[in-house]
């Protein structure tokens, strides 16, 4: 709670010294340059994107087809489990067995943690291709509006309780108001959309 309220302190310190640095300049008859912001919601922008909605069809698909195979290999080692336990302990065949099923197991765990971690990689791999296309797409779209400035809208962070025992809480983010008609995520959905289906 207290490092969140630090940030919030240090947010506010900027905002308050950029603030008075533009206000200095004004009145010091110098001209500034007022900026035409625009703001996305990243969560929706990816939500909307149909290359994300396919992605994730694809790596559904993925999971299913590696659950359906990790159960086949463990049942394939129970199998081998009973056929241990219809042997006699101490004998050759049931040494011979248990080898059999040990190194079966320690196949099973390299595939499985492998395939996990191949699964991950691959994942990251793809939302980062997708969101450098966002940004690129963010910077289009920007350009053709008119827009000089592009901000994703901030989260809500939670402060913790106040004195009075109350929630507090601040939405943080690099500009303190922006109008819902400058927000451009529905444009920059369409605009990588129809991309998208024109590389088909």
């Amino acid at each position: 709670m207290k490092q969140n309220r630090k940030l919030l302190m240090t947010a506010v310190g900027m905002f308050l010294v950029l603030a008075v640095f533009v206000t200095a300049r004004a009145q010091n008859g110098v001209e500034v340059q007022a900026s035409s912001v625009a703001v996305v919601d990243l969560q929706s922008l990816f939500n909307e994107l149909k290359e994300k909605r396919e992605l994730n069809a694809v790596m559904e698909e993925r999971k299913v087809k590696f659950d359906t195979e990790r159960q086949v290999k463990r049942g394939k080692i129970e199998e081998l489990q009973f056929d241990l336990d219809e042997l006699k302990p101490g004998t050759q065949s049931h040494e011979l067995k248990q080898e059999e099923i040990s190194k079966k197991l320690i196949e099973f765990q390299v595939w499985q943690s492998f395939e996990t971690q191949k699964f991950s990689l691959d994942n990251r791999l793809q939302d980062a291709k997708i969101y450098n296309k966002a940004l690129e797409g963010i910077q289009q779209v920007a350009a053709g509006n008119g827009f000089t400035l592009v901000l994703f809208k901030g989260q809500r962070l939670n402060l913790g309780a106040t004195s009075q025992g109350q929630q507090a809480t601040a939405n943080i983010g690099i500009v303190a108001w922006a109008t819902e008609t400058s927000d451009i995520t529905g444009q920059v959905v369409q605009r990588l959309n129809n991309d998208f289906n024109a590389g088909r």
